[in-house]
């Protein structure tokens, strides 16, 4: 009785409790808006895996491409690149790679897959401290899939292949206590002997609203979204547009992998969380198309789970963020290495 008395305290405590399964819903797009670019920035030698806009800057964080710094900052008034900073490597405050990153309370991080860690550097310190105290380096306890920091202090993971819930919340610099967000309850099953299968099929991009209110699981082989509403404890899974589950083999040796097929379909690729939408590229097709096959939709939704917009660009749309105040969407064009800017309606 006492253990169940404490269990009970723990989740009413949040320290490790699990959302109940949402509900569902199902949903079609009827158009889609084209828009055209009012403005485009070349890029040159830089490719970005990721932007962020800050006053009339903007961040551009690279793979690993010969030089020492994997962040870039671009003056967009002379479209030169001004700064650089996040250094390529091994050691502390350096990185590997940026498999996921973000720009939060004037804070740029980056999750290192490889390193296991998460990396941030400080915007606000003055332009003369010296760099160290700019960074911090907080290794992770496990490794996970994908990576958000809510802010400074709060990290958001998913991706785990012994996780229980399907978003863990801890605080970076302690990892002591995961809150655990969603449950993996709609597992199939015949797959109930193989969660970890069930996992990887379900594996999906994590995206944050900037008041840590919701949060939203965009999966990458079913065109599938799970949306949080973190204050109330509930969530809601919406499908579609196409409708259609995860095909794929798997591989089983020294580790468990997902293996494509010719029936292999790629569903959200990326996308960006504001206040008001989470806008999200979307492909629903095979994914061994060229480039030139593919159809990428830019797709939007409310934060309660609702389809709101669909727009569509020309070229290949790879990565986008959105204006504070939303009017404006920057899009990095893979096809022609540059930055494309579109005005919203």
């Amino acid at each position: 009785m006492m253990g169940k008395l404490i269990c009970f305290l723990i989740v009413m405590l949040g320290i490790c409790s699990r959302m109940a399964q949402g509900s569902y819903a199902d949903f079609k797009i009827v158009k889609c808006d084209s828009l055209q670019s009012v403005n485009s920035i070349a890029l040159d030698s830089i490719h970005p895996r990721y932007f962020f806009k800050t006053g009339d800057s903007i961040i551009i964080i690279t793979n690993y491409d010969g030089r020492k710094n994997l962040a870039l900052v671009m003056d967009l008034k002379s479209r030169k690149i001004v700064g650089s900073f996040m250094p390529y490597g091994r050691k502390k405050n350096q990185l590997l790679s940026t498999f996921s990153a973000g720009f939060v309370n004037n804070h740029l991080w980056g999750y290192d897959l490889i390193g296991n860690k998460i990396v941030t550097y400080d915007l606000n310190v003055k332009p003369h401290t010296a760099d160290s105290s700019r960074y911090h380096t907080y290794p992770l306890d496990k490794s996970y899939y994908w990576v958000v920091m809510g802010d400074t202090s709060t990290v958001y993971a998913s991706g785990n292949d012994t996780q229980y819930a399907k978003i863990d919340k801890f605080v970076p610099s302690t990892q002591g206590e995961i809150v655990e967000i969603g449950n993996f309850n709609d597992i199939p099953t015949r797959l109930k002997e193989a969660p970890i299968e069930w996992r990887l099929s379900q594996q999906a991009f994590l995206f944050i609203r900037p008041d840590q209110r919701y949060a939203a699981l965009a999966c990458r082989f079913t065109d599938k979204i799970e949306f949080f509403d973190l204050h109330s404890g509930t969530s809601k899974v919406l499908r579609g547009p196409d409708g259609y589950e995860a095909q794929y083999k798997m591989s089983v040796g020294e580790s468990v992998n997902l293996i494509y097929t010719n029936m292999t379909k790629r569903a959200y690729l990326s996308g960006y969380a504001s206040s008001k939408y989470l806008y999200l590229i979307y492909l629903g097709d095979f994914h061994y198309l060229s480039r030139e096959e593919q159809h990428r939709k830019i797709m939007v939704f409310d934060w309660n789970g609702n389809f709101k917009k669909c727009y569509l660009v020309p070229g290949f749309p790879e990565e986008l963020i959105v204006s504070e105040e939303e009017h404006k969407m920057y899009m990095y064009d893979k096809i022609t290495n540059s930055l494309e800017i579109y005005d919203l309606h």
